[in-house]
């Protein structure tokens, strides 16, 4: 762009917006001690440079002038950081299909700076906003993928249900078919082509109601995502590919469950079929079953011992597993079957409960699916177990109620007799009620956590007020305002770091501190590794250029799996992102989580100037005030007298109760996504219900031609399925609050929250 306007300036639309101008207006620039008037020429689009931004909001507050309109600005000198300077480069192609061209214009580009002898830091923005733009959708698919997997689960329960329920409906026409020549394969082929056209049309009813619910989604996800200082656009895009594949799972998926169970209810004696008579349990089990058991426990053998040096979550919780099903079978032989798998249930959820606890190192930057297969694998082990203790349940229940109770007996009778298909029904409702306690108790449990974690965040200071580094607010001026008794000045900027096993350098923000800082009580400290105290960590790294302070989220910009574990000890490498001049860093301790306040690595004011080869502007100011003092309407007081060096000025507790807010509105959010999934269990129980009464109606003529009332059945109905539902619920809430209590209390899963 050609353009020598004296006075004049371009600005982007981005910041035209925000400042409510239009072209002609005037504008002022407050920078390096002195007002500079301008005349907005121009309104540009966020394209090229009026849309280049390097920082982590998604628009682009640029002004643009000429050199001599900055060579004016820039005359006084007086205070701030001296100007940067950077060279864009754009590579051949389109918005996004020219950062194809990026590894290789890298090299040519490292290889000219050499040439000219010129020290240089090269950054490939565009790859880094790509990158980081998949991991975060990536994150947010995880996410639904895994609290939704329990839905699905639950689903799938309820369709092998209903095709049993089926074929017991129908178990004397099935029996008289088969009698007169009917073949088991075409019994399979019926019922599978009669699920063929259940899962067609649920799944293309399903993918049509998936992209509802993924506009509801978008919509409700960027509103909580936008808030006073986080921006996080998200757009709604139809990709037909996913929508196939999407269908394609479904349906799969569904019609494999149909097939399978159809396989299982074809196996019926014919003459026990057509009388209606129940099959015998099977005294010993088959030696096919006895070989797969056998498997089953070599495998987990096998798992175990390769998942025990790598401390590998997913191993260590499904080894032992597969180990006490396998013998499960074996140990039926000789103590019996109800004693042999009652006893297994019980070892597989000790063993899952109790995993992180026992070895912690299992949860370091382990993916959300671990927690998935935990839930599953308790939810099986526990359903299985209560299966196994029905019938002591029901004593327990006629008991209590003094045995006399005739619609008790009868609403206990049929899940006594089915226990396979109780268990089921169970399951689903079990696996629902898990995720959705699972998330709702730890939403209350982060939100307890605010006023511990402002508190750790603020230490002894009350106010943060940041301003522009090119004309930045003096710690005099703010020190002889009313009611203030301490002020800090820090010094932000952004460096770009590496640690082992990333691929390329992140930026992230700096902040420099210096002897003023500690005196006003810096924040506590979450672990201060080999220091007694945290005074003497924070001193440590004011006098030692290669000790730094950083907190758990350091690095972690896409919200997925974490790229570097902050512990004490780990080493980090800092680097100049103009001068390419670098620096290795140990991390002596860890400070508390700052949500927006976004301070960063904390390092000695010393440090910085020799890594960057400047004094650093000290842009932002932790000012303490006198008790009493209402901190919010200080920092609106102090934002307005300070407008002209571009000040904000926010209330620590302000700034952490909005980080926490929108904690707490996302997980809001995955509840009422997990909501759907608890509809499935109650669609399902009525179902389930309905069906049920169809299969006993010889059953229930039987008991009314007895003398039974209507009320009476009906009464035996609605205790059937509010045991089940109970049932379901218990054993979902409290293994969710069982597991909840070993990740929080008993392991450092979630540093020192309070179970």
């Amino acid at each position: 762009m050609r353009w020598s306007g004296f006075g004049r300036t371009a600005i982007a639309v981005d910041l035209a917006r925000a400042l409510h101008v239009d072209v002609g207006d005037r504008v002022a620039v407050y920078a390096y001690g002195r007002r500079t008037p301008l005349v907005v020429d121009r309104i540009l689009p966020r394209r090229g440079l009026a849309g280049f931004w390097l920082g982590p909001e998604p628009e682009a507050h640029n002004l643009l002038v000429s050199r001599p309109t900055f060579d004016r600005i820039r005359a006084a000198g007086s205070g701030g950081s001296p100007p940067t300077w950077r060279i864009a480069v754009s590579n051949l192609g389109g918005v996004e299909s020219g950062e194809a061209q990026t590894d290789e214009v890298l090299p040519l580009l490292e290889r000219a700076a050499a040439n000219a002898g010129v020290e240089t830091q090269i950054y490939a923005a565009k790859q880094t906003a790509l990158d980081t733009a998949e991991a975060v959708g990536e994150s947010f698919t995880s996410m639904f993928t895994a609290t939704g997997s329990f839905g699905v689960l639950a689903g799938l329960l309820l369709l092998v249900n209903l095709f049993v329920m089926l074929a017991a409906e129908r178990k004397t026409e099935l029996g008289m078919a088969r009698a007169v020549g009917m073949r088991r394969s075409e019994v399979v082929g019926a019922f599978a082509t009669e699920g063929w056209l259940y899962a067609l049309i649920s799944s293309v009813l399903g993918v049509g109601v998936g992209i509802g619910l993924g506009v509801v989604l978008v919509e409700a996800t960027s509103a909580v995502m936008v808030t006073e200082h986080n921006r996080f656009d998200l757009e709604f895009a139809l990709v037909p590919s996913s929508l196939a594949l999407a269908f394609s799972i479904g349906f799969a998926v569904a019609l494999l469950t149909i097939v399978g169970t159809s396989l299982r209810v074809s196996r019926l004696n014919i003459i026990r079929a057509i009388r209606d008579v129940a099959e015998p349990p099977p005294r010993r089990p088959r030696a096919w079953r006895l070989v797969v058991a056998a498997l089953a426990a070599a495998a987990g053998v096998t798992l175990t011992l390769s998942a025990l040096e790598p401390r590998d979550g997913f191993g260590l919780l499904l080894g032992p597993t597969l180990v006490v099903v396998g013998v499960a079978p074996f140990a039926a032989r000789l103590i019996g079957t109800d004693a042999a798998h009652t006893a297994a249930a019980l070892l597989v959820v000790g063993w899952a409960a109790m995993l992180f606890a026992l070895v912690p190192a299992t949860t370091k930057g382990a993916s959300i699916m671990l927690y998935v297969v935990q839930g599953i694998v308790l939810t099986a082990a526990a359903v299985t177990l209560v299966s196994f203790q029905q019938e002591r349940l029901s004593r327990l229940l006629r008991w209590l109620t003094g045995r006399h109770s005739l619609s008790l007996r009868l609403g206990l009778a049929y899940p006594l007799a089915r226990r396979s298909r109780t268990g089921l029904t169970i399951a689903m409702y079990a696996l629902v009620v898990f995720i959705l306690t699972f998330i709702t108790s730890l939403a209350h449990m982060i939100d307890s956590e605010i006023d511990t974690a402002t508190a750790r965040v603020a230490g002894g200071y009350d106010i943060s007020l940041v301003s522009s580094a090119a004309n930045p607010v003096t710690l005099e001026q703010v020190a002889r305002l009313d009611g203030v008794t301490h002020v800090a000045p820090l010094s932000r900027a952004t460096a770009f770091f590496r640690v082992e096993g990333m691929d390329e350098a992140t930026p992230w923000n700096l902040t420099a501190y210096d002897a003023r800082f500690l005196a006003g009580s810096p924040p506590v400290l979450e672990d201060r590794g080999v220091y007694a105290s945290d005074r003497e960590a924070w001193s440590a790294v004011l006098h030692d250029p290669t000790l730094a302070i950083v907190d758990a989220a350091f690095l972690q910009a896409s919200g997925g799996p974490a790229k570097f574990t902050a512990e004490p000890g780990a080493s980090v490498t800092v680097s100049d992102p103009y001068t390419g001049r670098t620096r290795t860093l140990t991390v002596a301790a860890l400070a508390p989580i700052d949500y927006f306040i976004e301070n960063g690595l904390f390092y000695g004011v010393d440090g910085a100037r020799t890594l960057f080869g400047y004094a650093p502007a000290f842009d932002r100011l932790y000012i303490s005030l006198r008790p009493g003092v209402d901190a919010d309407a200080f920092a609106e007081n102090a934002q307005a007298r300070y407008l002209r060096h571009g000040a904000e000025a926010v209330s620590i507790d302000a700034i952490m109760a909005e980080g926490f807010t929108m904690t707490r509105q996302i997980f809001q959010l995955f509840q009422g996504y997990l909501a759907l999934g608890l509809l499935v269990g109650i669609a399902g129980t009525a179902v389930v219900m309905i069906r049920a009464v169809r299969e006993r109606r010889r059953q229930i003529g039987t008991l009314r031609a007895l003398g039974f009332g209507k009320r009476m059945v009906g009464r035996s109905f609605a205790i059937e399925t509010a045991t089940v539902a109970v049932e379901g619920s218990l054993i979902g809430s409290v293994l969710a609050l069982v597991t909840l209590y070993d990740i929080v209390a008993l392991s450092d899963s979630f540093g020192e929250m309070t179970f």
